[in-house]
């Protein structure tokens, strides 16, 4: 873990759509993903992927924009994800669209972050923007694993994994507060991620505040 800390930037106000933005940043830099394009209404991310193909990003929700993009032409394997509850977002879409589980988009203070006692050993690794850490089971095997992208003041917390064998353990939540430290450190003020349901609730008791709901939908 880094150990002198990086200058901050001054306070800046941090709506849905700019935090929504800058996780679409990170999400970039953390995936090695094609830079975004912005339309000013959405963001458009060329994945790549088998069944990701494009992903396009609506950080508030906007009607006429969606419904633009979705009836237009899409190849299976478009995505999207819409900062907006999932009533909102379904009649939207035409029919042959699949609407997947609701998300929670969450931020929070990484000035906050507790400090942890006596962890358990965690490495860190930087590669470029992207720090990843993964703490070890006594016996040496990694328990838990999670990674962070730098996006200007923020840092996207993604790919959150704790090893099945490991659980109920407390191993994520020390991680990501170890985690949390070291971002602050590199000089991010803000700790952002979009959370499963599940997800939410570990986040939360660690701090973390709902922001906003979060919809995906798919073309299969």
């Amino acid at each position: 873990m880094p150990q002198s800390a990086v200058p901050h930037e001054p306070d800046i106000v941090w709506t849905p759509a700019r935090i929504a933005q800058a996780w679409v940043q990170g999400w970039v830099v953390s995936r090695g993903a094609p830079p975004a394009v912005d339309h000013g209404t959405h963001l458009t991310i060329p994945v790549g992927l088998p069944g990701h193909v494009v992903r396009h990003v609506f950080p508030a929700l906007d009607a006429e924009a969606i419904r633009a993009v979705v009836q237009g032409p899409c190849e299976p394997g478009t995505w999207l994800k819409v900062v907006g509850a999932p009533e909102l977002v379904r009649p939207l879409l035409p029919a042959t669209w699949a609407l997947h589980p609701r998300e929670y988009l969450m931020h929070t203070s990484l000035a906050e972050a507790r400090v942890v006692l006596d962890a358990p050993p965690v490495e860190f690794e930087r590669q470029g923007d992207v720090m990843t850490a993964t703490l070890l089971a006594p016996n040496g095997e990694p328990a838990a694993r999670a990674q962070a992208a730098l996006a200007g003041s923020a840092a996207i917390f993604d790919q959150v994994v704790t090893e099945p064998d490991h659980r109920r353990k407390g191993y994520g939540s020390v991680l990501m507060s170890l985690l949390a430290r070291a971002c602050w450190n590199r000089g991010a003020s803000l700790g952002v991620l979009v959370a499963t349901e599940d997800g939410r609730a570990l986040y939360s008791a660690l701090g973390w505040t709902v922001g906003a709901e979060v919809t995906a939908a798919s073309l299969a």
